[in-house]
């Protein structure tokens, strides 16, 4: 998905480890809110949908899952906003989806910072062994800013799809997709996909 984009990630410097309850307080403020206010086409009242999105570049560029975008027609019909927004409120327009990658449901894309810098995500160099500790910050079922802990239970190849995934013990929920999966520095070493 970065790949296709020619988006050129910038170095940045790994964190030394911390304990938990700093690793929270450093990360937090990093993750962005995707919000959706939908009409469901049933009812009158318009209904919210939130996803996980997490900058790796200061000016804008994001992963989230291409789900959150993979809408069929009828829904896309209904959805009256759309928008990121961070930690303190502020709202982003998405300028456009770089790329997408349904088979790894990965999307890529640009937001308008509006001359803002954002605090990017260190991508992890190698990765993690079944057994390494992971967290994740996310919003499942629309509880904001939740901490999960667990490990990394195990690898699989889907051979259909050409798909490695990484398996985690830390429970997540709808709300928590794409949120990023980090070690106790900060790299991301996965993403959350499947909810």
């Amino acid at each position: 998905c970065i790949r296709d984009s020619n988006l050129t990630i910038p170095k940045i410097k790994a964190s030394k480890p911390v304990g938990t309850e700093a690793l929270y307080e450093r990360e937090r403020p990093k993750l962005l809110t995707i919000a959706r206010v939908y009409l469901c086409g049933k009812c009158p009242n318009n209904h919210v949908g939130t996803a996980c999105a997490f900058p790796i570049t200061e000016d804008g560029f994001c992963l989230t899952n291409n789900h959150v975008f993979d809408m069929p027609e009828s829904e896309i019909r209904f959805t009256k906003f759309l928008a990121v927004m961070d930690e303190k409120g502020n709202f982003y327009e998405i300028e456009k989806i770089v790329s997408a990658d349904k088979t790894n449901d990965i999307a890529l894309i640009k937001i308008d910072t509006k001359g803002s810098k954002l605090k990017p995500y260190r991508l992890a160099d190698t990765t993690p062994a079944t057994g390494t500790p992971i967290f994740h910050i996310s919003h499942p079922d629309k509880h904001f800013y939740r901490l999960s802990s667990g490990i990394v239970t195990g690898h699989s190849f889907d051979p259909l799809t050409k798909c490695y995934r990484t398996e985690i013990s830390a429970p997540f929920a709808p709300g928590s997709s794409g949120a990023p999966v980090i070690k106790s520095n900060g790299d991301v070493v996965a993403m959350i996909a499947m909810t």
